[in-house]
């Protein structure tokens, strides 16, 4: 199971942070925590939830840390939703992931996230 949870940035972006876990109720047990975490903050002025949720897939990522170095290289992802499925594609920048879903706008709920984590090569 794939937890995927979508922030507001500045400017209408969107942050993205995956949580691999190993059953639904686990995903749906961290989520609700997290949401809590995250809606406590929004109501200081913090980031707000644009989405999440508990998803079936493929991809695993690099782990998520609250304290992750503005060194790391920010990624961009196609975050594809289909009902209770998720497919997570990097591409190389904003304007490439927003081309794609104009291309494909059929393909489900689709959103363009950045992230400082790293989509696992062969994890599938």
């Amino acid at each position: 199971m794939l937890m995927i949870v979508m922030t507001t940035l500045a400017g209408g972006d969107l942050s993205a942070a995956f949580v691999g876990t190993e059953t639904l109720p686990e995903c749906r047990e961290r989520l609700e925590r997290v949401r809590l975490i995250i809606n406590d903050g929004a109501a200081k002025g913090g980031p707000r939830i644009a989405g999440s949720g508990c998803f079936t897939s493929a991809e695993r990522f690099s782990d998520f840390s609250h304290g992750q170095s503005n060194d790391e290289p920010i990624q961009h992802y196609r975050i594809v939703l289909s009902g209770e499925n998720a497919a997570v594609i990097r591409h190389d920048g904003a304007e490439a992931c927003r081309r794609a879903i104009a291309a494909a706008p059929a393909a489900g709920e689709q959103h363009c996230a950045q992230s400082r984590q790293t989509l696992r090569e062969n994890a599938r």
